[in-house]
């Protein structure tokens, strides 16, 4: 019975701490969001393709690829607020990648337009609330049959 508990705690109390973590960031980067006001913006930068990047094939990779462009998984998208151009690189990470020139809706800080976000579900924070959500859920069972081996 003891090891029951402690077998259900130990997997229990990382997904809460998962939970917690994932769940404010998206939330944070949510509220955030909602500060923001919108504008119409479009993908501008790709890199060349990193197939077998790190391979002995490099040579043929870029001939094959030559002058193609694959999205970059760390979206870059150039857009204008009240006649300025901005161009954001997102820290976060997305795949698939966005196309380049893919318009997006981009939200951007109204005292700092340079300051932006792309307004995509990953981007803007909602799949980290998923998943914390989830973590959440899975966590609150978790305490639910320690306190029903109690």
């Amino acid at each position: 019975m003891d090891e029951h508990i402690l077998i259900v705690g130990t997997i229990a109390g990382p997904f809460f701490l998962l939970g917690v973590i994932f769940f404010s960031i998206g939330f944070i980067r949510s509220q955030i969001a909602k500060k923001y006001e919108r504008t119409t913006g479009v993908i501008v930068r790709g890199e060349k393709s990193s197939f077998l990047k790190h391979s002995n094939f490099n040579e043929l990779i870029d001939k094959l690829y030559e002058g193609r462009t694959v999205p970059d998984k760390h979206p870059t998208v150039a857009y204008e607020v009240q006649g300025t151009t901005y161009t954001y690189k997102s820290a976060m990470s997305q795949q698939p990648g966005l196309p380049i020139g893919t318009e997006v809706d981009v939200l951007f800080n109204p005292n700092r337009p340079e300051k932006a976000m792309i307004d995509t579900f990953v981007q803007r924070g909602s799949l980290f609330t998923l998943l914390g959500s989830i973590f959440l859920v899975l966590a609150l069972i978790g305490i639910g049959v320690l306190f029903y081996l109690l």
